[in-house]
């Protein structure tokens, strides 16, 4: 993987039965933010922050590194970390933010896709310890 190029991801495939390979590239925003094995495929992901709170995406591999499919689309998120947490199966991705804002409370918001990569839920959660609720 070319992790110094922002602008395109580039990988090595190698065919295990031929034992050739060849560098492919793929218009495709970088960091890289997770890499998701399903059974015949790959899906890479990436966030790319803009003014309305980020980016995502999304592209979807064969084994000889055709493109399959490839999906971008908006985040409700701010300048926090994103973070990537694939379903079982490939049904559904989470991107999500953990936020300690002080030494007692916590936000953590996210944005649930589908199968089909759409957005599906935007979630925002807040925690706050309590001592006499809290055990």
């Amino acid at each position: 993987m070319n992790l110094g190029n922002t602008t395109e991801l580039s990988l090595y495939v190698f065919d295990t039965t031929t034992r050739t390979g060849r560098v492919v590239q793929y218009p495709f925003p970088m960091p890289l933010l997770s890499i998701i094995p399903h059974e015949h495929s790959l899906v890479f992901g990436s966030v790319v922050p803009d003014k309305t709170g980020g980016v995502y995406h999304l592209m979807e591999l064969d084994a000889e590194g055709n493109i399959i499919r490839t999906k971008q689309g908006t985040l409700n998120m701010q300048n926090d970390p994103v973070k990537v947490l694939p379903g079982a199966g490939g049904q559904y991705i989470l991107f999500y933010q953990y936020n300690k804002k002080t030494n007692d409370s916590s936000v953590m918001r996210g944005s649930l896709l589908g199968a089909d990569w759409e957005v599906k839920k935007q979630l925002q959660y807040g925690f706050k310890h309590d001592a006499d609720l809290d055990i």
